[in-house]
């Protein structure tokens, strides 16, 4: 009873994104998650896929995510429905491999999305060979991408080589550096969550490109801060520790 008690209190049971954001914690800090939780947010994350509204098969968030923006747990808004969509199903598959649970039902949900959205990602590099451009490595957008390398850092669509999407996608990450120490089109917050899971040279390298635009903003942070600010404290101090 005590481990359903803690489960629910990861859930929330009309936001998926709010719902992520309270796994995201405690994953980032490392904080204990129970086996209850795990079984219970894993089956609650798994019954998602499928339902109405979902990105290529991903687990879909609810009308409560479309009706209010939604936004990455590093704070970028997430303005339309497809973005809304597709980056909270990355995160939920993401989520999923995370929590390790190997029941029939969630292992069957992962599949299923896998198999959705792996097919409309190698469609997507086609379309680039067909269109005579040089592949990119990316998906949709630059913050749609980052979801993408979120849920491959953590061991997802193998059926795709998610190891050629990452260095592919990095170098054309690399192109986009600006003199500031962020990058064009890629949302510098999200960004960074993203590599510090990518654990690679070419990440470790792009994490050095930001080491002194992050050591202004501990300079000049306000001292009062919010969940979002709190959460980019973090990742900074995280960031410079492997630069």
């Amino acid at each position: 009873m005590l481990g359903e008690e803690f489960a629910m209190s990861l859930i929330v049971t009309d936001r998926l994104g709010t719902t992520l954001d309270e796994l995201n914690e405690r994953l980032f800090h490392g904080r204990e998650i129970t086996d209850g939780e795990r079984g219970e947010l894993a089956q609650w994350l798994a019954g998602r896929q499928g339902q109405p509204g979902g990105y290529h098969g991903l687990p879909a968030p609810l009308p409560d995510d479309f009706a209010a923006e939604a936004r990455t747990y590093t704070g970028e808004m997430l303005s339309t429905h497809a973005a809304t969509a597709h980056i909270l199903g990355e995160e939920a598959c993401r989520a999923l491999l995370l929590l390790k649970v190997e029941t029939v039902p969630v292992q069957r949900a992962l599949e299923a999305a896998s198999a959705g959205m792996g097919e409309a990602m190698l469609e997507s590099r086609e379309r680039e060979y067909h269109a005579g451009r040089p592949w990119a490595g990316m998906y949709c957008c630059a913050r749609c991408t980052c979801a993408v390398w979120r849920h491959l850092a953590a061991g997802g669509l193998r059926e795709i080589d998610p190891g050629s999407w990452i260095a592919v996608g990095l170098r054309t990450l690399h192109q986009h550096q600006t003199p500031d120490g962020g990058w064009r089109r890629f949302p510098f917050w999200y960004t960074l969550l993203a590599l510090v899971d990518l654990a690679t040279d070419d990440a470790r390298a792009e994490m050095r490109h930001t080491a002194k635009r992050l050591e202004r903003y501990f300079d000049h942070a306000a001292d009062l801060e919010d969940a979002i600010r709190t959460r980019r404290r973090a990742l900074a101090a995280r960031v410079l520790t492997r630069c």
